[in-house]
């Protein structure tokens, strides 16, 4: 058995574990056939925002996030790129495509402890404010706090964007 072998294995094993808890994804996957093999800009947008919200937001490797998809791992790392500058610019096009995605994950959002974060903060003087953010995310998330950040930074860390 070749290491690719080895490999493919673990991530199909992952897969099968992960799923029980991803059934939402496996449905939307499902439901609008993102398994099929095409480049039209409807289903092209809706793997991208998939792959962003699986990486990003249920915190799954690159490839096993391929995997859901029916991608590599390189075409993940694209999508989620492709997202954010979409996302960002708030593209018509982009959110039309991706449309109603966002909402039906934001449902089951509240009850999926991954992504659930409590906030509290308070006003130290005018300039200054402490936040304590409470969730369950990887602690590589906060390596990224280095300086004081704007209420928008912590915005595009934290949610779903």
């Amino acid at each position: 058995m070749t290491l690719k072998d080895l490999e493919m294995l673990l991530i199909d094993e992952l897969y099968h574990l992960s799923k029980v808890q991803n059934m939402d994804i496996v449905k939307i996957i499902d439901d609008f056939n993102l398994l099929r093999r095409t480049r039209k800009q409807e289903y092209v947008y809706k793997r991208y925002f998939l792959a962003h919200y699986l990486v990003r937001r249920r915190h799954m490797t690159v490839q096993l996030a391929g995997y859901y998809l029916g991608l590599n791992h390189s075409t993940i790392v694209y999508g989620i790129k492709m997202h954010d500058l979409w996302w960002k610019w708030n593209d018509h096009k982009y959110l039309a495509a991706i449309n109603p995605i966002p909402k039906m994950l934001s449902v089951t959002t509240y009850d999926n402890p991954v992504t659930t974060y409590t906030v509290k903060y308070n006003e130290v003087d005018t300039e200054n404010v402490e936040v304590t953010i409470n969730g369950n995310f990887p602690p590589k998330l906060l390596t990224s706090f280095e300086k004081p950040l704007t209420g928008k930074q912590l915005s595009e860390i934290f949610a779903l964007s």
